[in-house]
């Protein structure tokens, strides 16, 4: 069964917000525009690498699903009953829009909690078709939470230790003038 089209971007209505006085476009007009995508519907390889990484840890599991191609136009993400999509161009213009219901961060996906490589699917599209793409890179990111001597927690304890030992001899100094 193929995909659901998502296509070239040609804008059909404006909202009534034009100012019919002056006849110039204002932001709205353009913010307010109702797009429609179609693409192809030809099942074509595409070369794009999915990498999954995955945020392994009991406070806050979380995934990251990042896609990388050449020549791509859109991404639609399925993850569950959850879909999105992201616009990287529309009609051969540089695009970044992101529509649907899984939240994002950058050029990647967001997904919370324990990660199922069998609830998502990946469809790559370019302006020759489509693609499913069933082969993830899944990284698993240990929890390093339990570490004690993290090189992180002791640079951060070593500058306000620095800190707080120039504020002392700042302030004796102070004090001791009045």
């Amino acid at each position: 069964m193929p995909p659901t089209p998502l296509g070239s971007i040609q804008p059909t209505t404006t909202r009534g917000t034009v100012d019919q006085d002056a006849h110039e476009l204002s932001i709205f007009d353009v913010l307010n525009q109702d797009f429609s995508f179609q693409y192809s519907n030809i099942q074509v390889p595409i070369n794009a690498v999915v990498s999954v990484t995955e945020y392994n840890n009991t406070y806050n599991p979380h995934s990251l699903i990042f896609v990388d191609g050449e020549s791509l136009s859109g991404v639609k993400y399925e993850y569950g009953e959850l879909a999105t999509t992201h616009y990287y161009s529309i009609n051969g213009e540089n695009a970044d829009i992101w529509t649907g219901d899984l939240q994002h961060t950058g050029n990647a996906v967001y997904l919370n909690g324990s990660f199922t490589a069998g609830n998502l699917q990946v469809t790559c599209y370019n302006s020759q078709g489509y693609s499913r793409i069933t082969d993830f890179n899944i990284t698993e990111v240990p929890d390093d939470s339990a570490k004690v001597l993290s090189p992180e927690l002791w640079a951060f304890v070593g500058a306000l230790l620095i800190f707080g030992f120039s504020i002392y001899r700042n302030f004796r100094r102070v004090i001791t003038r009045w």
